[in-house]
């Protein structure tokens, strides 16, 4: 048993290579010192049947034991490999591929998390935005300079101001999302503000890009619909107003009224 032990920890404290030849000299030594004393017994009297026996029980037993520590760590791998596999697919289910932020369906889960979540006395905000006029900067430089745009403003200048806890996502085309935890409207409405501000200067490449903002405040209750629905208006408002401007949603019979801001 110790044997096979020893078999194991070569392949646990040392490299993969090393641990080999490690175990296959071992086993060699065995061999090298055994197979006299097998051929021609100890101070030259012959073996007897038993300790024939015991000899061959030890070199059959260390090859067993090397074979099965080198399945076992080829198990170990190819789970460890597995999961390495899994993580990228959920970082690849995770994040948008052009972008690099969260994709749509994780912003929306984590959206919705955060609203089974909500309660009385606590505040989320969420920001919804859009690049004004894309299909002309898609139409006059080409698909390839639009998905430029897209990486530049997420990377760099939409990531401008944001909180650790905020979370960024891309919910389609030139629509992006950034759910704020524990944000209240004015708070939320004056990120925006900065964000708005860090997208309309001059860009390092491609053409200029200004954006439109919708936020709002959630309440207990709301359902991730609600959500986007009274962002969604609240970013009609602010492209009804004019675009590059941030307007912002209450809840209540007031909303209707509630105001759009360019500072």
């Amino acid at each position: 048993m110790w044997s096979g032990l020893v078999y194991l920890f070569a392949y646990i404290l040392l490299p993969p290579r090393t641990a080999d030849t490690f175990d296959f000299v071992r086993l060699l030594t065995l061999v090298a010192v055994g197979l006299p004393a097998l051929l021609s017994g100890r101070n030259e009297a012959p073996m007897q049947r038993e300790q024939i026996n015991d000899v061959l029980q030890v070199f059959l037993a260390n090859m067993a034991y090397l074979w099965v520590t080198r399945i076992f760590i080829a198990l170990a791998k190819q789970a460890e490999a597995d999961r390495e596999r899994a993580r990228l697919m959920q970082t690849l289910v995770n994040t948008d591929s052009l972008t690099g932020v969260l994709s749509r369906k994780r912003l929306l889960e984590e959206a919705e998390e955060a609203l089974r979540a909500l309660q009385p006395g606590r505040v989320l905000s969420f920001a919804l935005f859009d690049l004004d006029n894309f299909k002309e900067i898609n139409d006059r430089y080409g698909h390839p300079t639009g998905d430029v745009v897209l990486v530049h403003c997420a990377k760099k200048r939409a990531r401008h101001g944001l909180r650790d806890r905020d979370r960024l996502g891309r919910l389609g085309g030139e629509e992006f999302g950034v759910l704020l935890p524990d944000t209240e409207l004015s708070a939320a409405r004056r990120l925006a503000e900065r964000l708005r501000a860090s997208l309309e200067a001059p860009a390092d490449e491609g053409p200029d890009v200004t954006a439109s903002f919708g936020v709002v405040q959630a309440r207990p209750g709301w359902t991730l619909s609600r959500l986007l629905t009274e962002a969604d208006r609240a970013l009609y408002q602010a492209k009804q107003s004019g675009k590059n401007r941030v307007a912002t949603r209450k809840d209540g019979p007031d909303a209707a009224r509630d105001p759009v801001q360019k500072v």
